[in-house]
């Protein structure tokens, strides 16, 4: 076979696997995104955090829309902003947020996933229910929030035990601060956070 014949196969396999990729639908998501998790988890186990960090941020890349969670937290504060100070706000809010996963899962050694189930959930959002079985700990019933962006499903919010909405947490966290001093506080202590976690 031709050497450029080899190449349009393999450009024809790699348009297939994108395509298949953009067209996952919720649940593959976040079947994925566990799949992926755990690989991380083994991959990392000794590491130190920004390493940990360096390892989750594609893996979140990938399965979270960080701009839609970072508009539901910050809220009007994010939406008067204009679009440097957004893209700021979105920056810091996706560091923190991935060296606080990473961090949280630092010390899982041996767990699975049961593979999603999928339900209809408010304005057209999809919620993925799941649970993740730690090894010799109690299950924890999670669901996750799915929304489409530009034809991928991707991961907004995560209730723990079915209705304790970690966005909703982060929403009444930083009220405070948003009203104190706005985007720039925000950003401030999105990155202080960042930081702390990946100290060590």
């Amino acid at each position: 076979m031709c050497f450029h014949r080899v190449i349009r196969i393999a450009l024809v396999a790699v348009s297939l696997l994108a395509a298949g990729n953009a067209n996952a639908g919720p649940v593959e998501t976040v079947d994925t995104y566990h799949d992926s998790l755990l690989n991380a988890l083994g991959q990392t186990r000794d590491a130190k955090p920004k390493a940990r960090f360096d390892t989750f941020a594609p893996i979140m890349d990938q399965a979270f829309d960080f701009e839609t969670m970072v508009k539901t937290v910050a809220g009007a504060t994010y939406r008067s902003a204009d679009e440097k100070t957004q893209q700021r706000m979105l920056a810091s809010f996706r560091q923190m947020s991935i060296a606080l996963h990473a961090e949280r899962f630092s010390e899982l050694k041996s767990a699975t996933f049961e593979d999603g189930t999928m339900r209809d959930g408010p304005r057209g959002l999809k919620l993925v229910d799941t649970k993740l079985n730690p090894k010799d700990e109690d299950p924890v019933v999670m669901t996750y929030v799915v929304r489409d962006k530009d034809g991928e499903a991707r991961i907004v919010d995560v209730l723990l035990r079915g209705s304790i909405s970690e966005l909703a947490m982060r929403a009444s966290e930083y009220h405070k601060t948003l009203q104190a001093g706005g985007a720039e506080a925000f950003i401030k202590k999105m990155d202080q956070q960042a930081e702390e976690l990946l100290a060590n």
